[in-house]
């Protein structure tokens, strides 16, 4: 059990520290910082596991994406009729936003991951403390914590 939990601690780029299992998740005492829940391996290799799936998914749909928009008129106008021409720029429209918001969660996924190299996986981006792991769990690309998040779409700061 030590060494699983010394394991833990040493991927998580923390020095040995002071360690315990609360709950099933490890707490380590971070000098400066005080306890600090760090996420059980079991969790972080299921998180991992999703992420990379995704990452595949993700990249193969953005790959049939820009297949089908290259195969399509780059330009509406070449329609008989208004309504086909409408209906040709909705289609545009939807098409391209659908196109970055995949873009955008595929960033983010590459992203997590490297966190999860780099040892910072589950901590907020803003005030630093654990994300949730039922968050990371239902959101395993989550960047900030349920309260960062909160203000961040109470401002409209895009994240």
């Amino acid at each position: 059990m030590v060494e699983a939990l010394a394991q833990v601690v040493k991927s998580c780029d923390l020095a040995l520290v002071p360690s315990w299992v609360y709950n099933g998740m490890v707490v380590a005492a971070v000098p400066g910082v005080g306890a600090c829940l760090l996420l059980e391996e079991k969790r972080l290799q299921r998180n991992r596991k999703w992420l990379e799936d995704a990452r595949v998914r993700f990249q193969t749909e953005l790959g049939r994406m820009e297949e089908s928009t290259g195969n399509q008129v780059d330009r509406p106008g070449l329609g008989t009729h208004m309504a086909d021409q409408a209906t040709e720029v909705f289609e545009q429209a939807r098409d391209l936003a659908v196109s970055r918001r995949l873009s955008l969660t595929f960033d983010l996924i590459g992203k997590a991951l490297a966190k999860m190299d780099a040892g910072s996986y589950g901590i907020c981006e803003t005030c630093g403390r654990d994300i949730d792991p039922a968050r990371l769990k239902a959101l395993p690309y989550a960047t900030l914590c349920m309260s960062c998040q909160a203000k961040s779409e109470k401002t409209g700061s895009p994240r």
